[in-house]
């Protein structure tokens, strides 16, 4: 032991391979990318993450096989067109959401999760505010990595649907002249659809840093919020000159139910008739697209207002 006291190290005793160099500080001189460079890369890595690219082989199984699921009714009915002609046709582009409806909100009930909690779960949102991006551009980038994932499903297997019809007709050029008001539908009540239940599942999933209150919130709201208004919607007779404010008021209750918002939205944009709880309600088809854009609207409030209060 060194003479120098009980707590002194031998100099020979001390390594000669350390050492110790006072570069001080120095600025950064490289290319500063900014703020819309890192809205960007978070909107692309929440892109890539609701399908579960650049994960696991089990992460990508759920996303892509509710795309797969929704595309099945258009690929049956290309089948039944090519086979029976046109007296068959169970599923046509101003129904197909009634169909995928459901198939649409498991997939916001598994994905919206993923960009709303897994963050708040992992604490890592001081990692993204503290730099040039601001609280509300990683909640917009949030939505629209979850509204271009939610359009990709609502949007490609109708447009698989109406040029699939188009080929597998005599004449697929006068097919689509006649129809060639088609597209713009399609777009118009995909976008609606899609706005509405991105806004719905995202807030939900917001709120909480746990996946499984979060994907339990959201199929607990949608199909209990679905079966209150069904139900209502149900038992309503239907309307007549001498209504009582109390059945005006069922009549109106069939705006409680999401998926039933949405079917009269896209039947709205196609121009069809409303039947079963829609037909008995007797709402005019643009209150159902106001009624489906202020879901859309409350939900990215909440969002916003969300990720703009949480400590992080």
């Amino acid at each position: 032991m060194s003479a120098d006291g009980p707590g002194a190290v031998s100099a020979d005793r001390i390594g000669t391979s350390g050492s110790i160099y006072d570069l001080g500080y120095q600025r950064y001189r490289g290319q500063r990318l900014g703020r819309a460079y890192a809205f960007r890369s978070l909107y692309l890595h929440g892109l890539a993450a609701s399908f579960g690219i650049g994960r696991s082989t089990r992460s990508k199984v759920i996303p892509i096989g509710l795309f797969a699921i929704a595309l099945v009714p258009a690929l049956i009915e290309l089948g039944v067109t090519a086979l029976a002609g046109e007296a068959l046709r169970p599923v046509r582009l101003d129904n197909y959401f009634s169909l995928v409806g459901t198939v649409m909100v498991l997939f916001g009930a598994a994905v919206a999760p993923e960009l709303g909690s897994r963050d708040q779960r992992h604490h890592v949102l001081s990692l993204y505010f503290s730099r040039a991006l601001e609280r509300r551009d990683y909640a917009v980038a949030r939505l629209a990595a979850l509204l271009t994932a939610m359009l990709a499903i609502a949007l490609i297997p109708e447009f698989v649907l109406y040029l699939g019809t188009a080929l597998v007709r005599s004449d697929p050029v006068s097919y689509l002249s006649n129809n060639a008001d088609q597209p713009g539908l399609i777009l118009g009540s995909g976008i609606v659809v899609a706005l509405q239940v991105t806004g719905v599942a995202l807030a939900i999933a917001s709120l909480t840093p746990r996946r499984a209150y979060a994907t339990g919130g959201i199929v607990a709201y949608w199909f209990i919020a679905d079966g209150l208004g069904s139900l209502i919607a149900s038992i309503t007779p239907p309307p007549t000159a001498a209504a009582s404010q109390f059945t005006s008021w069922t009549h109106d209750a069939v705006l409680l139910s999401p998926s039933l918002v949405g079917d009269g939205a896209v039947r709205w944009f196609f121009g069809t008739a409303p039947e079963d709880a829609l037909a008995r309600a007797d709402l005019a088809g643009w209150v159902y697209v106001l009624a489906a854009l202020v879901y859309a609207a409350i939900g990215i409030a909440v969002v916003l207002r969300r990720f703009h209060r949480i400590a992080a």
